[in-house]
């Protein structure tokens, strides 16, 4: 027996196209980002989904609906898969955090796994209720395909559980918008290969 669970970040918003910390608020996709859904969905077509889950956020749900929209699916919306909680940095650019949390900012990039971000989530914290959905998942689903949309953070903690990697190697990890990742497991097991960032636009061959 196998599963296949897809893991799928949406694709772009305005806040990524500004290069702005975006966590848990509610930012739609930008025209180019129902492109990116467009043809990451016709990329999964002739995937067999079992079942769609999506992070609540609009951004993941619109990515998930129009995923699921080929295999005549409904997404489940799932607390687990929301976005790291970022704070007080939620909506600011790399400059205004250095400039006002400097100290924070440093810390974060030597080491980020424990550190909670001011009136925020910790990675450790984001780690748990992902890895929680991935259980769940095996748990109801034993074989098949099943799609879900998540964040960039929150698949990076995701695939840093399979992979056996300390939380503070993250960023060895990217994750593109309107990329997909698949990981396999066999009978219960975590299969060592794991297929990821395949950019949509890069997965489409003529038709």
């Amino acid at each position: 027996m196998v599963l296949r669970l897809v893991l799928v970040r949406h694709g772009e918003t305005q806040w990524n196209r500004d290069r702005r910390s975006q966590g848990q608020t509610d930012t739609a996709l930008t025209s180019l980002g129902r492109e990116q859904a467009e043809l990451l969905a016709r990329s999964l077509r002739h995937e067999e989904f079992l079942a769609a889950y999506t992070s609540p956020l609009v951004r993941a749900r619109e990515m998930a609906e129009r995923i699921a929209s080929f295999h005549n699916l409904h997404p489940v919306s799932c607390e687990g898969l929301m976005e790291l909680d970022h704070g007080a940095l939620e909506g600011m650019s790399v400059e205004e955090m250095r400039e006002k949390y400097g100290a924070f900012y440093e810390a974060w990039h030597e080491a980020p796994a424990s550190l909670k971000l001011p009136d925020g989530e910790s990675l450790t914290e984001l780690q748990q209720r992902t890895w929680c959905f991935v259980e769940h998942v095996r748990a109801v689903h034993r074989e098949g395909s099943v799609l879900a949309v998540s964040h960039n953070l929150a698949i990076r903690t995701i695939l840093c559980k399979a992979l056996e990697m300390d939380l503070n190697n993250l960023r060895r990890i990217r994750q593109d918008v309107a990329c997909k990742n698949i990981l396999e497991f066999r009978e219960g097991q975590m299969e060592a290969a794991i297929r990821w960032l395949d950019r949509c636009l890069e997965l489409l061959g003529p038709d």
